[in-house]
């Protein structure tokens, strides 16, 4: 495989890994809200974003890989 579709790929997995990341925040967001208002949890609905944590790591390695491999010619 070339460097350009290898790049191409890491691209589009960070896009992927985006989208999934802001629906799952979104969705544990929502979850902790209405946790908090009627069953009484005692956790901040912030905490509901340290789940994207991972994707946002992973988005970072894919899009470190893709800038030196377009570095590196």
């Amino acid at each position: 495989m070339s460097k350009a579709l290898i790049r191409k790929i890491l691209n589009a997995l960070s896009i992927v890994l985006f989208v999934a990341m802001t629906a799952v925040v979104a969705y544990n967001y929502a979850a902790m809200e209405c946790s908090i208002a009627h069953q009484g949890a005692s956790a901040p609905a912030y905490v509901a974003f340290f789940s994207g944590v991972p994707c946002v790591v992973l988005i970072a390695i894919c899009l470190i890989i893709g800038r030196v491999l377009k570095e590196k010619k």
